[in-house]
């Protein structure tokens, strides 16, 4: 080498040019290493948040669906309440009918249970008026022995079915 320098010619210049290229080469690899390095990292990075944003996707379509059932279950819901509520107008109103009816027969039963009394007791004081115009006889005292009170039976009677 130091035969060379003597008697070659002088490449110093040329050798401190092709350094610093060199220097700048060898810069040049270590940012481009470096650039690959930080590519590598923002492709894993955007390949783990594709699949983040695959899974949200996916979850959204699973809450999409979710939502969506829970809709069709919340208009059953709905459909089945508002004919609940129907029944219950049209009960109510059968009901009614029903009472009313109930009270009309009761208001029956009371005028036909007044008027039994009132035949009941028309026809005593009949029996008492022709006892007291007709002569006592034996025909008569047997006749009268024999003869059952259906007065107070009939009386009894409709005061149970009225109640």
């Amino acid at each position: 080498k130091v035969l060379l320098q003597m008697f070659g010619p002088n490449y110093g210049l040329a050798a401190s040019h092709i350094e610093k290229l060199m220097s700048e080469r060898d810069d040049f690899l270590e940012a481009s290493k470096a650039q690959s390095l930080r590519i590598s990292a923002l492709e894993a990075s955007h390949k783990e948040l594709n699949e983040h944003y695959d899974a949200l996707c996916d979850e959204r379509d699973a809450l999409i669906e979710q939502t969506t059932a829970q809709s069709v279950l919340i208009e059953q819901l709905s459909a089945i309440s508002t004919e609940k509520d129907h029944l219950i107008v049209k009960l109510r109103s059968a009901l009614r009918v029903m009472w009313g009816v109930q009270l009309e027969l009761q208001q029956k039963a009371a005028d036909i249970q007044s008027l039994s009394s009132e035949g009941s007791n028309l026809l005593e004081s009949l029996d008492e008026m022709l006892d007291a115009a007709a002569p006592p006889s034996k025909e008569n005292e047997v006749h009268e022995s024999k003869q059952p009170q259906f007065s107070a039976d009939i009386e009894a009677e409709l005061l149970n079915a009225s109640q």
